[in-house]
């Protein structure tokens, strides 16, 4: 006697027919479902991270993409196949906006629907929200399975009172992190005859955004400072993150599609074209001279000679860098530390766990500070704790035109057709902050002090000023300084 046939052997046998082809697994069959281009058999294509996506069984999924990268389509894809594996389950496809759902994600639906036999889509109810009932595949243990339901949902609409198995939010960059997190609370409804289904999953897909947004740090484990975040105290990241490779689905997209993109600017090909998160600012940089080509250095070794610690003080946002320099000048950044409401043992404490594990072997230190650390209140009088770890921090006056003048009068300077001044490419936040979040008022002069990235710029401003800034001679002329700086004063080295 013949095996008894499995589930989707069974369904298989039933639509080959319809489908005019054979359909031998379920990998063949999401091939047929994400090909837009009506390919035959063997051409069709689903990428590696797809494949990732559709097996993880975490319960918050998200596909991270460049423009073209299959996000969209394999996110309605995977809720489909589900409505169609659980008979009588309630799923969602949503988008902030209704209408923009209505006219992008909803219309990728259709596409894949199109692509199966006539009967998976048993009907459909085109009012707000619009509903589709999803045949699912048939058993011999359930002849007649009850239909399974998605929703095409506008969140902002959302009003709490419906349940679901799980869901798909496509542009899940529009969400506000709180709405999402109590929209996964919505997703709890389980159907009849699975009475042991535990996990419900809601996934989502996004282009990258900027590392301060909320998915950055729930998809990474970690703020764009560097510092972990952790909430559920398990060791991952909160959401299960797919990062689609540049390009890995250019075989499902037409032709020429990539090549289009490269005449975009530099920052959107940043997420449309390499898939990279982003740093946007509100206002101009401080530091225009600035060029991450030019400026960033993945080849930067520490040579075991002097090292230099740049400290800035306080309790919210402490900061160090620590910094090596050749005798010609070129100034080598090669770590970043930032605290976060640390006190300042804690902090002296980690600044000398890192100089112990990366720079042990130096042949001396010099340590450069915040000139008013004698004067602090709220870091526990930071320099009576700094002696007592025996630390000798050299700070003095640094008039702040002057040293903003001099950074940028260094980022400016090639010694040797070197740039002067080199930051490795770990150095996040302070890369970050001369790309622009260290930024301009509305005034287009006076930098703006926002308690992150100001504080990362103002110990580069004492190193550098205490460094290279003695016997600078003021040029009088207004229009000579409106070349370096936008202060009423700049600076340069006496002539000999």
């Amino acid at each position: 006697m013949p095996g008894r046939l499995s589930q989707f052997e069974r369904w298989q046998a039933e639509r080959r027919a319809e489908l005019n082809e054979t359909i031998d697994s379920m990998t063949d069959l999401t091939k047929k479902m994400l090909d837009s281009l009506n390919r035959p058999k063997e051409q069709r294509v689903i990428n590696p991270t797809q494949i990732k996506f559709l097996q993880d069984p975490a319960p918050v999924k998200v596909y991270k993409g460049e423009g073209g990268s299959g996000k969209t389509s394999i996110g309605v894809v995977d809720i489909i196949l589900k409505a169609m594996m659980i008979p009588g389950s309630k799923w969602f496809i949503g988008r902030r906006d209704y209408n923009d759902l209505l006219k992008t994600t909803a219309k990728t639906a259709e596409g894949v629907m199109n692509r199966l036999p006539a009967g998976i889509l048993l009907d459909k109810n085109k009012t707000p929200p619009m509903t589709w009932w999803i045949k699912p595949m048939v058993t011999p243990d359930n002849p007649m399975p009850e239909p399974s339901t998605i929703e095409f949902m506008g969140l902002s609409d959302w009003k709490g009172s419906y349940e679901y198995c799980g869901g798909f939010i496509d542009e899940l960059d529009e969400v506000e992190e709180e709405f999402f997190w109590q929209l996964k609370r919505a997703i709890r409804y389980i159907p009849s005859g699975f009475p042991d289904m535990e996990i419900y999953p809601i996934t989502g897909a996004f282009n990258p955004t900027t590392k301060s947004h909320w998915l950055f740090k729930n998809c990474m484990g970690f703020e764009m400072d560097g510092t972990p975040y952790n909430p559920n105290n398990d060791g991952k990241p909160p959401i299960s993150l797919h990062d689609s490779t540049p390009g890995e689905n250019k075989a499902n997209v037409r032709k020429g599609y990539y090549e289009e993109m490269t005449a975009m600017p530099p920052e959107l090909q940043q997420r449309y074209l390499k898939n990279e998160w982003v740093d946007v600012f509100p206002g101009a940089p401080v530091y225009k001279q600035f060029a991450r080509a030019v400026h960033v250095k993945n080849n930067i070794t520490w040579q075991g000679h002097t090292l230099y610690r740049w400290w800035d003080f306080g309790y919210n946002r402490p900061s160090c860098h620590f910094v090596q320099i050749k005798k010609n000048g070129v100034t080598h950044i090669m770590k970043e530390y930032m605290g976060k409401q640390i006190e300042g043992t804690a902090f002296i404490d980690v600044v000398n766990q890192i100089t112990n594990q990366n720079y042990a072997d130096n042949t001396g230190i010099i340590d450069y500070g915040d000139p008013a650390v004698n004067q602090h209140k709220d870091t526990g009088k930071m320099l009576t704790l700094l002696n007592k770890a025996g630390i000798n921090m050299l700070f003095r006056k640094v008039p702040f035109d002057i040293s903003i003048a001099l950074v940028r009068q260094r980022l400016s300077l090639l010694i040797e057709a070197e740039p002067a001044i080199q930051i490795d490419p770990d150095c996040v936040v302070t890369i970050g902050a001369f790309a622009g979040g260290y930024h301009l008022k509305d005034d287009g002069v006076t930098p703006h002090k926002d308690g992150f990235y100001d504080h990362l710029m103002d110990d580069i401003r004492y190193g550098i000023y205490n460094e290279f800034g003695t016997g600078l001679i003021q040029i009088a002329t207004q229009s000579e300084a409106a070349k370096y700086t936008n202060a009423r004063t700049v600076w340069q080295k006496k002539s000999h």
